[in-house]
């Protein structure tokens, strides 16, 4: 089971642990309020830091959450939980948060727990045809911005080699070009992918193509499954999803477009 550290996620469900627990219900402690230890055997789950930063994470990888600083949620019905992650992470659900338990300190932020959620933000009524089908769109729409973050490296870049690990990575061109004892080997990037291939470079090595934290090189593998995804394409995306949320909710447009104004990705 990986330890949930949100350092580990990329954007809201690429979920890459570095820290694995034991399978034992004996050996965790779980969050207070949580819902015991069900919540990790149910597949869908949603996670939040309880205090740091008001964002709403989704896995349905099998995970241990910090006692200290996570919350979950977990359920079976995916669609329940992706309608339910549109719904926290709306800007309506902000300002509820904000109005009523910001501390007015940078440094602590607001908590944000189980109970509080359960006694304060009621999902929009379902009560019309119109609001079933808002929904099944809201979740169509949030599938599509998560499976956005399953594209890698791989698919934007033709990487065919037998050695197994290279270093100093840079593009040039439409080339990607990486070092192998001593020599430089090119990949061809794929039509319209070189900004995407850059900016999955960038947040993994230096300006010298040296992956941050010292080491040389990287093993081609795990090159080939770096995450490379366009982040304004899911913004697009998401901005649909808050354009519908606000829509069931009823909000007018001069509280939609304060709302708005403050959303957070």
């Amino acid at each position: 089971m990986g330890v949930v550290r949100f350092q580990e996620f990329l954007n809201y469900s690429n979920f890459r642990p570095k820290k694995f627990y034991p399978y034992n219900e004996k050996d965790i402690k779980l969050p207070k309020n949580s819902q015991g230890y069900e919540a990790l055997y149910r597949r869908h789950k949603l996670l939040w830091e309880k205090s740091r930063r008001f964002k709403f994470f989704y896995t349905d990888e099998n995970v241990v959450p910090s006692m200290s600083h996570c919350q979950i949620i977990s359920s079976d019905n995916r669609d329940e939980i992706f309608f339910l992650f549109a719904v926290l992470n709306s800007s309506i659900t902000r300002q509820i948060f904000e109005a009523m338990f910001s501390l007015g300190n940078e440094k602590v932020g607001m908590y944000v727990v189980v109970k509080r959620l359960k006694e304060f933000v009621r999902t929009p009524l379902i009560n019309t045809p119109e609001k079933i089908r808002s929904k099944k769109r809201v979740i169509a729409l949030v599938e599509k911005a998560l499976d956005m973050e399953k594209e890698v490296l791989g698919k934007h870049v033709d990487i065919d080699t037998l050695v197994h690990r290279v270093g100093n990575l840079r593009v040039k061109g439409d080339k990607l070009l990486v070092s192998h004892r001593g020599s430089d080997i090119s990949f061809p990037i794929r039509r319209n992918s070189v900004g995407l291939v850059r900016a999955a470079l960038a947040a993994r090595f230096d300006a010298g193509g040296k992956l941050f934290g010292g080491d040389q090189s990287i093993s081609v593998r795990e090159l080939k499954s770096l995450p490379a995804f366009d982040r304004a394409a899911q913004s697009a995306v998401l901005r649909k999803v808050e354009e519908r949320i606000l829509d069931m909710y009823g909000v007018t447009d001069r509280e939609r477009a304060d709302l708005l104004s403050r959303r957070v990705e």
